[in-house]
């Protein structure tokens, strides 16, 4: 990360990529006091110590293992040289790269030889550019910038990149040779952007017996209190008609550790008249009426190279309300979440690989019976197992394929909320909303992708995306009943592009045709039929404006 000095004192140098170069207006005074080169052979004399002065910041022992090597008698000009440079290196391999070290003119008496340390201190800090975040904010989170600080590079590094992390601030630092010789300037130059953000969505990812679209909203703030604090509303509902499915939920996200731990909490509410009708809010699936209180607490775990990776640990408290046959069926219960994502780069593409667990917990409001009503031999006490994976792999002249799958195991028969679902976009696409669903299953995709398209005769239009699909999913029911179908598999092939336009839109449409019969769920006929039935065609839409 840090990268050399410039070559004269006082010129300018601007360190990206956190801390990319360095400063250098000190460089050209090192050793000066210590003058020319002797000639011929240099007289010997005895080095008993090396007496420091000037040091503030580099601990006792550390100057010790620099110069002790050193001493010792019939000793020459050249090791006094010699101890200098060792110092003036163990000065920068601390981080402290503005400090230099010289042999100010002196007599030897017994032995002892003085090294001078000057140490280029921060003479002032300015920060600009801030727009929406204070700059007093910036300074306090990057106390190693003070002014009077002796800048130590990869603590500086280490502050900036996490104020970095936060939501829409970006801090590049910039370094010039101050007023007064030894000193800097620092420049903190903060690109922010602003702190609220809005969304809109309409697509037609319906379930079965229900109308054709849907819309959706949100807006979020991410800067709330001037500490990163984010507040996000959503809202969701059938436009033509709200009572098929409306989800409102809110979130709150806490930064902890200078942005490396998050904790979040949120809530959801959701409605729907239609027992079928499922209501997608995150990455579950909700029917009937339910409400949902729960918190996360994300760790994003030490990188390594070109992998990243992260632990989120969470708790639910769920109710959920269904009612069939004018019977009512509430259920209560507690869930634990453990989740692991795992991202890896490579000169050919990336991989996103997750594993997660969630356990149904007995506990207060929880209640064995209720289970049992909703679902025959479904208790409140469950174990489920998540996993997931997805390959980007890079072709030539910009083609790409990518390859998904994600499995659910369970180890009993589970309420249609904790169930696995197939069908609809983000699944297997020719297919209604989930259409299917079991209790154990897996969903695979492979997509291969056109370059992507800019044309410049359009500024308006930012890039088309034209991709070729294949989607598939088994599902298994545990303890089927006699009636029941046990498993189901559906299959897809379709063809879809993406497209975005201006600064704010963006556009997914995709033409699939299923290639097996959906499971026989419309009992509006007799005997019961798919609702999709092999070699239907179905149009996926997706629109979305940006604010």
């Amino acid at each position: 990360m840090l990268a050399d000095m410039s070559e004269m004192c006082g010129r300018k140098a601007t360190m990206r990529a956190g801390l990319g170069g360095l400063l250098a207006m000190l460089a050209c005074v090192s050793g000066m006091a210590f003058g020319a080169t002797e000639t011929g052979t240099s007289p010997k004399l005895d080095l008993l110590e090396f007496r420091v002065t000037g040091n503030t910041v580099l601990p006792q022992l550390a100057i010790e293992e620099a110069v002790y090597p050193l001493l010792g008698p019939g000793r020459s000009v050249a090791d006094v040289e010699k101890a200098r440079a060792a110092l003036e290196k163990a000065y920068h391999d601390a981080g402290y790269l503005t400090v230099y070290v010289s042999v100010p003119e002196q007599k030897v008496d017994h032995g002892v030889v003085v090294l001078k340390v000057t140490e280029g201190v921060i003479e002032r800090t300015k920060v600009t550019g801030a727009q929406y975040t204070l700059p007093s904010r910036i300074r306090a989170e990057t106390p190693s910038t003070a002014e009077g600080q002796v800048p130590n590079f990869p603590e500086m590094q280490r502050e900036l990149a996490a104020v970095s992390r936060a939501p829409g601030v970006h801090v590049t630092p910039t370094l010039e040779a101050g007023r007064r010789p030894g000193t800097t300037v620092l420049e903190l130059k903060v690109n922010d952007t602003p702190p609220v953000s809005a969304w809109l969505d309409y697509n037609n990812a319906h379930s079965a017996n229900t109308s054709d679209t849907r819309l959706a909203g949100g807006i979020s703030y991410s800067n709330l209190f001037q500490r990163a604090h984010t507040l996000s509303l959503t809202y969701q509902t059938a436009p033509t008609n709200p009572s098929e499915g409306s989800a409102v939920s809110a979130s709150y996200v806490v930064p902890l550790a200078d942005y490396q731990r998050y904790l979040s909490v949120y809530a959801v509410h959701s409605t729907s008249d239609v027992t079928s009708s499922a209501v997608n809010v995150g990455d579950q699936i909700l029917f009937g009426n339910n409400d949902i209180v729960g918190a996360r607490y994300i760790m994003p775990l030490r990188p390594r190279a070109a992998m990243t990776h992260q632990l989120t640990l969470g708790l639910d408290w769920k109710n959920s309300k269904q009612e069939a046959n004018g019977l009512s069926t509430p259920v209560r219960y507690w869930t634990l979440d453990a989740n692991y994502g795992l991202g890896l780069t490579d000169a050919g593409g990336s991989w996103q690989i997750g594993a997660g667990t969630v356990l149904g917990l007995r506990g207060p409001g929880t209640g064995e019976i209720s289970f049992g009503q909703r679902r025959y031999l479904a208790h409140n006490s469950f174990a489920v197992l998540k996993l997931n994976a997805q390959r980007l792999q890079k072709l030539p002249a910009g083609w790409s394929l990518v390859g998904s799958a994600d499995a659910q195991l369970a180890d009993q028969a589970l309420i249609n909320n904790e169930q696995f679902s197939a069908g609809g976009v983000g699944s297997v696409r020719g297919y209604l909303q989930s259409e299917a669903a079991g209790d154990q299953g897996i969903r695979a995709s492979l997509e291969l992708r056109a370059p992507t398209w800019t044309p410049s005769q359009w500024p308006l239009l930012k890039s088309v995306q034209a991709y070729a699909f294949y989607d598939a999913a088994y599902l298994r029911v545990n303890d089927a009943l006699p009636a029941e179908i046990a498993s189901y598999t559906l299959d897809s092939v379709g063809l879809g592009i993406n497209l975005r336009a201006g600064r704010a839109f963006s556009l997914s449409l995709s033409l699939a045709q299923a290639l097996t019969d959906g499971p026989k769920n419309d009992l509006s006929s007799s005997p019961p039929r798919p609702f999709t039935q092999a070699h239907d065609v179905r149009v996926h839409f997706d629109t979305r404006l940006d604010f």
